[in-house]
């Protein structure tokens, strides 16, 4: 699943959850105001570039064997 260009803001929980499998590429977007801008578990190979991600509680979170490329975050 490929996420571009998208603006997430003032979600109660999180921003962008990823779950059990599913291989995403979140670029370009723009996440604010959540309790987590990205949530992965259980997928593996994720990448997460060029956001921004600004007044979240966490930026990002990665759990239970969860594995995401993470560069150029701003």
């Amino acid at each position: 699943m490929i996420m571009d260009n998208n603006t997430l803001s003032s979600n109660r929980g999180r921003g962008i959850i990823v779950l059990g499998g599913i291989k995403t590429k979140a670029v370009n977007n723009s996440v604010s105001y959540n309790t987590y801008e990205i949530m992965y578990s259980r997928t593996a190979n994720n990448v997460a570039k060029y956001n921004n991600i600004y007044y979240n509680s966490y930026g990002m979170n990665v759990t239970d064997g969860a594995t995401v490329n993470a560069e150029y975050n701003y």
